[in-house]
């Protein structure tokens, strides 16, 4: 049986789909496309199912209209039933679906893969050689097991997502994962309200590329957060660089000066793949108001400016998450962006439901609608409704400390307030969230040992 199942659409994907079957042959990986297999060799659904119980890799074609073939969703759906591994394949004119999609759809579209172009960007022969060494690496043939040298990840210094499951981002997950397979992407800045879902995005596209990380080196993730000492807030990145060039692989001394050190682990970055996640940078940026919101910590602005005028030149990427656009970066070429809105209804109503509101739809729906879409906003209302009326939302009336006139981030300041009011000072519970800095104050060290 072939280790490479190849899904397809007859009328638009035969031809990249052959393609990619020759290529993978060539490298001594079997493969199985169905155009190659005789009308008398069984029942057709049957044999679809065997082939895809055989197989390692189901690869996926996806052009425009691949989504009204019947037999490719079911093929996709048994993989995904399957646990296969799913690598899209992204032709020219695909666009990403709007609005929630199916688990096997979700599941594929946030897996890494690669975009086909025949104009621009990544041309057929570099997007097949692309494929051919996702599914069968550098190796010559398949005579003997291929292994994978392990990824060395630090994910410790990024917070703890407040659902287990990200709601209605899953267009946002999957362009992340293209934005990693695309040589021409080098840094992307995802950007958005505080609670609007940028630290679990941020989780959820970590979680869709493990456990190979998109073919990376490493994956290092750090999150900048402000600390209050001697009663002002003071934040900067000067800790961030040690700890970054020491996992990435420097040696010996490090440069003295933190630009210096930044200019080095772009250096680095050049030449090592690395997915780098720079995480609350909105404490190392300037009020939107004073400099157009531009980064203060100029070691930082000389780092990333670097990244997005240059690009990586051997893959890996910069994930940058701020409260704010990271305005001086979007000019240069190998920098793209992500503005995260609100969650649209559908999506509000599924995580309100995911956290055990019970209801009518359009009771839930309304107060999707009456806290704007806003996600923490909705999350914290899910669980005060849990702790004090077993997730009745009719019961909503009675904790609302938000209405249509209410600004977002006061609105975001009372629902945080009325989820606290009945604890205490000291109590385990505010320390714990003190603790993975939901209230933007670091635990003391006794609390911590609380």
């Amino acid at each position: 049986m072939a280790e490479v199942f190849i899904s397809y659409r007859r009328s638009g994907g035969a031809l990249l789909a052959n393609l990619i079957f020759e290529k993978l042959l060539a490298r001594g990986v079997s493969a199985f496309v169905d155009t190659r297999v005789p009308m008398g060799s069984g029942e057709f659904p049957d044999l679809l199912r065997r082939q895809i119980e055989e197989a390692l890799t189901v690869i996926v074609v996806l052009e425009p209209d691949w989504m009204s073939s019947a037999w490719m969703q079911e093929e996709v759906r048994y993989a995904f039933e399957l646990g296969r591994t799913l690598v899209p394949v992204f032709a020219e004119g695909y666009e990403l679906p709007s609005g929630s999609q199916p688990a096997h759809i979700t599941a594929l579209l946030a897996h890494n893969g690669v975009r086909v172009l025949t104009r621009q960007g990544m041309f057929i022969d570099e997007a097949m050689v692309r494929v051919v060494e996702m599914v069968a690496g550098r190796e010559p043939s398949r005579t003997t097991p291929r292994t994978r040298s392990a990824v060395d990840v630090a994910l410790d210094h990024l917070p703890v997502p407040m659902v287990d499951e990200v709601v209605g981002r899953a267009q946002e997950s999957a362009l992340l994962c293209r934005h990693l397979a695309d040589p021409e992407v080098a840094v992307v800045t995802v950007s958005g309200f505080g609670g609007i879902g940028k630290s679990s995005l941020v989780d959820s596209f970590l979680s869709a590329i493990a456990p190979d990380y998109g073919g990376v080196a490493k994956v290092f993730a750090w999150h900048f957060n402000s600390q209050e000492e001697s009663g002002t807030n003071v934040a900067g990145s000067a800790s961030f660089w040690e700890s970054a060039l020491r996992f990435i692989g420097a040696e010996g001394p490090l440069p003295g000066h933190e630009i210096e050190r930044a200019r080095e682990l772009a250096r680095l970055l050049e030449q090592t793949p690395t997915v780098l996640v720079l995480d609350g940078t909105e404490s190392l940026q300037f009020p939107p108001h004073i400099r157009h919101g531009q980064l203060s910590d100029q070691a930082m602005q000389v780092f990333l400016t670097t990244i997005g005028r240059n690009g990586l030149g051997h893959g890996g990427l910069v994930l940058v998450t701020s409260r704010q656009p990271v305005v001086e970066l979007l000019r240069f070429r190998f920098v793209r962006g992500i503005e995260l809105g609100m969650l649209d209804a559908r999506a509000g109503h599924e995580l309100l439901r995911d956290l055990g509101v019970r209801g009518s739809t359009e009771e839930l729906l309304a107060a999707v609608r009456d806290h704007q879409g806003h996600p923490l906003s909705l999350v914290l209302l899910a669980r005060m409704l849990a702790d004090s009326y077993d997730g009745d939302i009719l019961h909503r009336v009675n904790l609302e400390v938000f209405d249509a006139d209410t600004d977002i981030e006061d609105g975001i300041a009372l629902i945080l307030d009325r989820y606290v009011a009945g604890w205490d000072e000291d109590s385990p519970e505010l320390t714990v969230l003190y603790a993975v800095s939901l209230f933007r104050r670091p635990a003391e060290e006794e609390e911590a040992d609380a």
